[in-house]
């Protein structure tokens, strides 16, 4: 069973990733009044993140100042692995409620991490996040999965030829 957490209104949120592309790990960090809490998350859903923040975004006032040169820090140790994100806009306190399930086999036990983010520091995490998606591995321009310097079977050529790409 995961450790839980609630922080209404974080301090600080930084999404960041370990390792040459191809075989990173990608990491989320949130602080709230001095508590650090890191956990793993896959580039999808970081990528799956970005999306929707971004759509909550547009549909709110325009963001003031965004954060510059949010790091993660040390330990960068996961305490867990996100499996389920959710997210969705509070108006009564003014942030973007993101919701972080560990993933486990037994649902009832699993850690959450909520994080209560500002229009602000949702937009830093937008962009960081595109960033950290995009520094990858350039994808496959037939079938979009990425490419890398060990080659590429592209299951667009039905498994006959590899693309010279």
């Amino acid at each position: 069973m995961g450790e839980s957490f609630e922080f209404p209104r974080v301090d600080k949120i930084a999404v960041g990733a370990i390792g040459e592309p191809g075989a990173r790990l990608f990491l989320l960090q949130c602080s709230y009044l001095g508590e650090l809490v890191t956990i793993k998350v896959e580039k999808v859903q970081i990528s799956s993140l970005v999306e929707y923040l971004t759509g909550i975004l547009e549909r709110l006032d325009r963001p003031g100042h965004v954060p510059e040169d949010v790091v993660l820090e040390e330990p960068m140790v996961p305490i867990w692995a996100a499996s389920q994100i959710a997210i969705g806009y509070s108006p009564t306190t003014d942030t973007i409620d993101v919701e972080f399930t560990e993933l486990i086999d037994d649902e009832e036990s699993a850690g959450k991490l909520r994080c209560g983010l500002t229009k602000e520091q949702a937009a830093y995490l937008s962009i960081e996040g595109t960033r950290l998606v995009r520094s990858g591995r350039p994808p496959c321009p037939l079938c979009g999965y990425p490419l890398d310097n060990r080659g590429h079977v592209c299951p667009k050529t039905n498994g006959n030829s590899a693309p010279i790409i």
